[in-house]
């Protein structure tokens, strides 16, 4: 393989991480929706979590391959840089690109922690009160039961 065909596979494989960062983006924005709405859908949210994992275990690939091939490359590259300018502008803009997208994703899931956070209390104080009801009306019954039937019925009468 030349060195162009290796530089285009890098190219390649930084324009993919791009796909991948702006999907990961959109997922983020999804949970930010999630975690916004008056119901937290836990399951849902938990959807995108598996979804972003995927995506991250591809961008770990991509990076993986991208610095095997660099390291074949790279004492060519850097014994002739300018033969290979072009490419190597081409590939710096894209990881211009890269490092903006990170900055963004990893600002918007700074912004939505404190609000998962709050969404979890909320749907753990809900959860709580369901079981203190549930509590309530089992103790109820429990207090009722008068016979082993579990029930008392009303105008029983006594032998």
């Amino acid at each position: 393989m030349e060195i162009d065909e290796y530089l285009d596979s890098m190219i390649l494989s930084l324009n993919k991480k791009e796909e991948a960062l702006k999907k990961l983006l959109l997922y983020t924005d999804e949970q930010t929706k999630l975690i916004g709405a008056e119901k937290f859908d836990a399951d849902k949210f938990l959807y995108y979590i598996g979804e972003k994992g995927e995506v991250i275990k591809l961008i770990n690939v991509l990076d993986d391959g991208f610095n095997s091939t660099f390291k074949i490359i790279e004492k060519e590259v850097k014994d002739r840089p300018g033969k290979y300018t072009a490419k190597i502008k081409e590939m710096q803009a894209e990881i211009k690109k890269l490092t903006e997208l990170g900055v963004k994703l990893e600002a918007k899931e700074r912004r939505n922690q404190p609000n998962l956070d709050n969404a979890l209390k909320k749907s753990k104080e809900k959860i709580r009160t369901y079981n203190v009801s549930q509590k309530a009306v089992a103790n109820y019954y429990k207090s009722m039961s008068i016979d082993n039937d579990g029930f008392q019925f009303v105008g029983k009468k006594k032998k």
